[in-house]
Parts: C-alpha cells; sequence; structure tokens
C-alpha cells in the first residue's frame, strides 16, 4: 500500500475555511458541503463518541440521476469499499487516473492526500474531476458506478495536520484503520504527511 493510500487518525480539528478551484465555465456548482439533503441517515448500531460523529456527518442521500433499486444498490456500494479512481487532468489535458482511499457521507467524497502529488497539481488548474468504482462482481448485474463532479482543495497550514473535524476523523479511521495501520505509520504521520483534503460533491452519476 502506497503512503498516499492511507488514512488519517484524529488531530485537532482546523476551523480554516477551504479554498475552493475555479472550474471551468459553464460548470454547474456542486451543493454546499452544509446543504441539508433529503433522505435517512445511514443505518445504527454504533455505540458511544463514535456513532454521535457519524450521526452528524453522515448526511442525507445525494446521488443525482439515480433511482430506486438502483441508487440503493450505488449506495452500499459507496459505503462498503474502500478504494475508489479519482481521475484529473493536467495542464495539457491528459487524463490521469489515482487509486485513493476515500469516505462518501451521502453528500460529498472526502479524501486526502499529500500536497506535492500529480492529482493536487492537477485540481489546482483544473477542478473537475471523475470516480469510479470497479465492477462490482458480487452483484447479479456486475454494476459499473461512475461519478463526475468539482473538487474542493483544503490545504493544511505549513507543516500542519490535515484540517479534517471530529466527525470527518471519526469515519475515515471506521473504514480505513486497518490499512493505515498494516502500513506502519502513526496518526501523527498520517495526518501530516497526508495534509491536503479533497471534497467531491456529485453532479452527475452513471451506474452500467
Amino acid at each position: 500500500m502506497r503512503r498516499d493510500d492511507i488514512d488519517p487518525r484524529r488531530h485537532p480539528p482546523s476551523k480554516r475555511p477551504g479554498v475552493r478551484l475555479a472550474a471551468p465555465a459553464g460548470t454547474p456548482p456542486p451543493p454546499a458541503a452544509g446543504s441539508p439533503a433529503a433522505g435517512s441517515p445511514p443505518p445504527s448500531g454504533r455505540t458511544g463518541r463514535l456513532a454521535r460523529h457519524h450521526h452528524s456527518f453522515y448526511g442525507g442521500y445525494m446521488l443525482p440521476d439515480l433511482e430506486g433499486e438502483r441508487a440503493a444498490r450505488a449506495e452500499e456500494r459507496l459505503r462498503k469499499e474502500t478504494v475508489i479512481w479519482l481521475t484529473t487532468v493536467t495542464p495539457d489535458g491528459q487524463p490521469q487516473t489515482s487509486p485513493v482511499g476515500y469516505v462518501w457521507n451521502g453528500k460529498t467524497f472526502l479524501m486526502i492526500s499529500a500536497p506535492g502529488t500529480p492529482k493536487i497539481r492537477n485540481l489546482r488548474g483544473n477542478a473537475r474531476v471523475a470516480l469510479h468504482l470497479d465492477l462490482d462482481t458480487a452483484s447479479e448485474d456486475h454494476s459499473v458506478l461512475t461519478i463526475e463532479g468539482v473538487a474542493e482543495l483544503d490545504p493544511a497550514p505549513a507543516g500542519g495536520p490535515a484540517p479534517l473535524d471530529e466527525d470527518e476523523i471519526a469515519a475515515y479511521m471506521e473504514k480505513h484503520r486497518e490499512s493505515m495501520d498494516s502500513a506502519g505509520m502513526t496518526p501523527g504521520e498520517v495526518f501530516t504527511e497526508l495534509s491536503t483534503v479533497i471534497r467531491v460533491a456529485p453532479a452527475r452519476v452513471r451506474s452500467y
């Protein structure tokens, strides 16, 4: 496992506002991070402090373009999978795809990265992205899920940890703790090295 795929552990949350990247003209704006969404929270069953974090982090489900069973299957996969493929565009127009760990809260994809990676450099010049999950071999229809949207970067102050709040950190840790432990990285190393947060609100979703 590469260090750029590891997930963060808890650090004091940052209150510094995120940096909105400029999207090409004509790109529809993504939903605001705090906007209400229709739907119900994910199944309960967690206890203690982590449960409270998840209750506030996970919002209503917002997958545009999908309905009924297809939407339900997509939501289930996004909750279960740990790695998603993120496609960015280089300055000369070449699409570039990278596997990244993520969390989906029903409204926004949350990912972290080292600040000097090619995908971060790409996003500073072009905020449009695509995300996709591999073929779902566990289902009868073997569906493929693709998402399009506009990325928002939230870089940490120089030398500081990734600017995630406690709810986001708790959600990341539940989903990615095993991969972080297997990479032999401490919480401080993860947060300091992967200090740039990427958020993507889906504008278009397709399932095949």
